[in-house]
């Protein structure tokens, strides 16, 4: 489930429920699947980069995924689930549901979205399926030509968790003063990694002394953005400057 932690105003994007088909089901990390839903041809579905969705099943369970896509991609929605052992969403989409089957959801939902008013430089970091509202949000910043800075820091546990490693190299031709720092908090000897480790809220404190004059966007663990919060305010970020999107996991379904 998300929820956010510090809010600014969505706007005038208001929730309802649609109905989408299953259009694409695709595993792409030993834990991670992207769901694509295709809308029908008559509806529209205008959202902002960040926010997320609630799927309804049909038997009366509700789940929350952020919006992977961004909004300039008419027609579709695309999510990144986890795939854990026990999760109903899980059960769902590897044993219940299958291609071309029809998904009722609700929204858009959240405040989570880039804050239209700055022009301070950014500091992303995203956890494991978190990294799905910031692929939505860089997206659309290289859609629309937004020039902010940007420093993405995204943490996993080992190199496998890092689906879909081009798109960084996609937005640093696409965003000026784009960079990525991936961290694996776990790494073994098969990974072959020689780059950062430990936790990735601490790898941006190694870079950056001295926050007061970022905007932070995190989206991930509860106990990650935590403890990032907690750590980026005794390095001067403003508690304004800190837009959260932290997943909690809901419970699995006897």
């Amino acid at each position: 489930m998300a929820f956010n932690i510090t809010l600014h105003p969505s706007g005038s994007i208001v929730a309802r429920t649609l109905s989408a088909r299953i259009a694409a089901l695709e595993q792409i990390a030993p834990n991670v699947l992207i769901v694509t839903l295709e809308l029908p041809a008559t509806e529209s579905f205008d959202f902002r980069a960040g926010q997320y969705i609630t799927l309804l099943f049909d038997d009366g369970e509700r789940r929350d995924f952020s919006l992977a896509n961004a909004p300039h991609e008419r027609g579709l929605v695309q999510l990144h689930i986890r795939l854990a052992q026990g999760s109903l969403s899980t059960r769902m989409f590897t044993e219940v549901l299958k291609l071309h089957d029809i998904l009722r959801f609700e929204g858009p939902i959240g405040s989570f979205h880039l804050n239209p008013e700055s022009t301070k430089p950014i500091i992303m970091l995203a956890g494991s399926t978190g990294f799905a509202p910031v692929k939505s949000i860089l997206d659309d910043m290289a859609y629309r030509d937004i020039r902010r800075e940007v420093h993405l820091y995204r943490g996993a546990r080992d190199r496998a968790e890092l689906y879909l490693p081009h798109l960084p190299e996609q937005w640093a031709k696409t965003i000026p003063h784009f960079t990525h720092v991936p961290v694996l908090s776990e790494p073994t000897p098969a990974c072959h990694w020689a780059g950062r480790t430990g936790l990735v809220h601490q790898a941006v404190l190694q870079d950056f002394a001295d926050l007061s004059a970022f905007e932070v966007y995190g989206c991930g663990a509860v106990a990650m953005l935590e403890a990032a919060r907690r750590d980026f305010a005794a390095h001067g970020l403003p508690s304004e400057a800190f837009f959260a999107d932290a997943f909690t996991p809901a419970p699995a379904k006897k």
